[in-house]
């Protein structure tokens, strides 16, 4: 009996911090939704989110404080681990797309040059930032790209031509 009232506890609960997170990021959603330029703070705010619910599932789990202190501990390993593995592919992009950000060197409407690619920033995300080429193609290079290899900025002010003479 006292088994499945400790389960009912911990239903309860992730069904009132998952419905209490679900009704935020609704919220979110339509506030950023009017708001496309900053798309990076609400998947950054995304990411925070998850991250809380799961300490928050933790902390408020009807368990012995040793238990507790356990799962916290791995808790806080993985998010060591995550971070310290950040050589991976995802999580180095997400890092890279930080940095990017921190550094603000670049910024949409800036024209680039990158390795063998050039064009206009149209936009910059978490993950990878869009360019649009001279010949107006869209192409999708990932933050770390862009953090490994020297990046040449012209402002959006600036003049660019160009011109094919015969």
């Amino acid at each position: 009996m006292q088994t499945l009232f400790l389960i009912l506890q911990i239903a309860f609960i992730a069904v009132l911090l998952g419905a209490g997170f679900y009704f935020a990021n609704k919220r979110l959603g339509s506030y950023f939704a009017s708001r496309p330029h900053l798309k990076f703070r609400y998947q950054l705010i995304q990411i925070g989110g998850i991250l809380l619910a799961v300490l928050l599932i933790i902390l408020f789990m009807p368990i012995g404080d040793t238990l507790r202190g356990q799962l916290l501990g791995l808790y806080g390993l993985i998010i060591s681990a995550t971070i310290a593995l950040s050589s991976t592919t995802l999580v180095g992009n997400i890092m890279a797309g930080l940095m990017l950000k921190a550094i603000a060197s670049c910024r949409p409407g800036d024209y680039i040059t990158v390795g063998d690619y050039f064009g206009r920033i149209s936009e910059m995300d978490l993950l990878h930032t869009e360019i649009q080429t001279e010949e107006r193609d869209l192409t999708t290079l990932p933050n770390l790209y862009l953090v490994t290899h020297p990046v040449r900025v012209m402002r959006q002010s600036g003049t660019l031509l160009s011109v094919d003479v015969s």
